[in-house]
């Protein structure tokens, strides 16, 4: 049994390679044109493949075609809200129709607490509301959507008034959940972008992104009401970033940009921009095509932004909230301990998840669905286990998986932390705080698909879990 997953690691950790073409193994001069001109490949074994204007055009069309027809299959089969802290978003969105930011001390408007009472709560038993009314005050606790910054309630919103204009009798709420799709498109092009940057074709590239649409992350994540759908954005942005920087197709100051990109949508987005340093130290380290002043002055520049960003926003909540800072909005149900003798648990707990946030008893997913994500589960860590055991150091793939890999499992202890250190409340790792390193374990398993056996496997995984979506009562 230990030969056969040795064999298998080995197998998906060269698959990257294998059926590659000799012309695409090349030094660090060999350059290909993309999106926007020349790319130099910047010391890597692998040139960047072409992604022409076209197919990038393409590619997101497919992409939003797939999602929107998900979007509007979960929204039939789970209306409700998501379990993921989705009634606090769905009230900051409502506000957000009224151009107004959700602060600190703010209560659950009327709205929300409608759609509560006629959609409920997905995990959570009757609410003791009527569809139609009436909400008492008493149930309108305080909101704790201040922590975030408004920038995905008030783009979704937007976005919503504008498709209410052709489709004015549309639930908005439903037509925020569509729109979803949109921030998935965004950021699956993004990533397969990113990916062709590191030699992967944009084609079998996007495969990894529709394979990961309909496990149950992925639904909780683009389905929902939730400004983690901006994820793949954000994050996959930051990564796309740091490599046009390696590929010399951005300057290092520009990278402050992309840091303080973290800061503007999710406080836990911080996280991509250590996942984009790291990634910095391992080009460094195991490529030697940049002076080391370079590399640090990168490095700092992404942090600086990230930093700047949040101190940034903390200022602001501080100046708009409504009820003094030190008001209390109960105690936090998922609060624990901090026991350091489970720090070993606490650490592997958010990366064993992915992809199956919330599934159970706090989501129903399809069991097709459930088991192929745990088959994409599987694929992720073959591709990555296998790039740290059987790729050399210097090669792409060991690059990235080192990076995403130390982001992934360190990554929610050290959000985690975060919040212990700035409310003094306890919160263990779960899947949504390692979304800043999610990019960079996507990334080997994108360069795997090469091989026909990968891409089958994907096309295999995906077909089913949709397919179980499709005929779920």
């Amino acid at each position: 049994m230990v030969a056969r997953a040795r064999a298998s690691l080995r197998a998906m950790s060269t698959a990257g390679s294998a059926e590659t073409d000799d012309a695409s193994l090349v030094g660090p001069e060999q350059v290909a044109t993309g999106v926007g001109g020349p790319v130099v490949a910047g010391g890597g074994w692998r040139s960047p493949q072409p992604f022409p204007l076209r197919t990038a055009a393409a590619v997101f069309l497919l992409l939003l075609v797939v999602a929107g027809l998900f979007n509007f299959v979960v929204i039939q089969k789970l209306p409700g809200i998501s379990p993921v802290d989705g009634i606090v978003y769905a009230d900051a969105l409502d506000r957000a129709f009224d151009f107004r930011v959700t602060v600190k001390g703010d209560t659950m408007g009327v709205a929300t607490s409608e759609y509560i009472a006629c959609r409920g709560v997905h995990g959570y038993d009757e609410l003791g509301l009527s569809c139609g009314g009436p909400y008492p005050d008493t149930f309108r606790g305080l909101t704790t959507a201040y922590v975030h910054p408004p920038t995905y309630f008030f783009l979704t919103a937007g976005v919503v008034k504008a498709v209410q204009v052709v489709a004015p009798g549309v639930y908005a709420f439903d037509i925020a959940r569509m729109v979803g799709a949109l921030w998935f498109a965004v950021g699956a092009l993004l990533m397969v972008w990113l990916a062709t940057l590191w030699g992967a074709r944009p084609w079998p590239a996007a495969l990894v992104m529709v394979a990961l649409l309909p496990t149950p992350t992925g639904a909780t994540t683009f389905s929902f009401i939730t400004p983690d759908s901006m994820s793949l954005m954000v994050c996959g942005g930051v990564a796309l970033g740091v490599t046009l920087w390696w590929r010399d197709r951005l300057p290092a100051w520009s990278l402050i940009f992309f840091g303080l990109l973290t800061a503007a949508v999710k406080q836990t987005y911080f996280l991509a921009a250590v996942a984009g340093v790291l990634l910095i130290a391992m080009l460094w380290w195991r490529q030697h095509t940049r002076p080391t002043r370079a590399c640090v002055s990168a490095a700092v520049f992404v942090g600086a932004g990230a930093v700047i960003g949040l101190v940034g926003w903390d200022l602001i909540k501080r100046f708009i909230e409504v009820v003094p800072g030190d008001i209390s909005t109960g105690p936090d149900p998922f609060a624990v301990s901090l026991d350091f003798n489970g720090v070993a648990q606490l650490i592997f707990t958010a990366a064993a998840d992915f992809p199956n946030e919330a599934a159970g008893p706090l989501l129903a997913v399809p069991p097709a669905a459930l088991a192929m994500s745990m088959g994409f589960g599987l694929a992720l860590a073959a591709a990555t286990g296998g790039a740290l055991l059987y790729r050399s150091t210097r090669s792409d793939e060991f690059i990235l998986a080192a990076s995403g890999g130390l982001t992934v499992v360190f990554g929610g202890l050290l959000v985690s932390l975060m919040y212990l250190l700035s409310s003094g409340i306890f919160l263990p790792p779960i899947v949504r705080y390692i979304f800043g390193g999610i990019p960079l374990v996507l990334l080997p398993l994108m360069l795997a698909t090469s091989s026909r056996a990968v891409r089958v496997l994907l096309v295999v995984l995906a077909a089913v879990s949709y397919i179980g979506w499709m005929l779920y009562q």
